[in-house]
């Protein structure tokens, strides 16, 4: 049965960039949902860990809950900030199929991060692909071991560059399920 026609994409700490056009259009390839930028809100200050560094996503994802407009919406925010979840060193992303949320960090998306050039096509490939994967488990998917499919657990920016911008064909049937477009 059908859950979701729509996601809302946020931004944290920062109100626009050029990638946000090509990340919605990728969104509506992927999924052939409408995605559309609802603007910017503040990161939350509680969640920042100043021994860390880090941002700790989960209280950040509790802070996105009451921004979704509806139970046919998916929401995903972006932020630049680093991130980190208990018994982790960093996240990607982070998402909560039950409050309908996900959130991902650009931070160590970016080629800088690593020492190298930056690369704007590989960063918007990056960004896609960990966007999705955290839809996907917003829809109720959990890691796939097919390490082409978007939904493979990245442990490192290697798997994400590994891995492909689509789902594998069991994940992509799970993702038809719910999705009404």
């Amino acid at each position: 049965m059908c859950r979701f026609n729509k996601i809302a994409i946020y931004t944290l700490g920062f109100s626009t960039d050029w990638f946000l056009e090509g990340l919605v259009r990728a969104l509506e390839v992927v999924f052939g949902v409408s995605v559309s930028h609802k603007g910017q809100i503040p990161m939350p200050s509680a969640a920042w860990d100043n021994q860390r560094g880090q941002y700790l996503a989960e209280t950040v994802l509790e802070q996105l809950v009451p921004l979704r407009k509806s139970s046919s919406e998916v929401l995903i925010a972006i932020t630049k900030e680093d991130l980190y979840a208990r018994g982790l060193n960093f996240v990607f992303g982070i998402a909560s199929a039950i409050a309908g949320c996900c959130l991902v960090s650009t931070a160590r998306l970016v080629n800088s991060f690593y020492g190298l050039p930056e690369d704007e096509g590989l960063f918007l490939e990056r960004l896609v692909k960990e966007s999705v994967h955290e839809i996907g488990h917003v829809l109720g998917l959990s890691h796939c071991d097919n390490p082409e499919c978007v939904m493979y657990f990245s442990n490192s920016i290697v798997d994400t560059d590994r891995k492909g911008m689509d789902f594998c064909p069991r994940c992509r049937s799970l993702v038809n399920a719910a999705i009404c477009p």
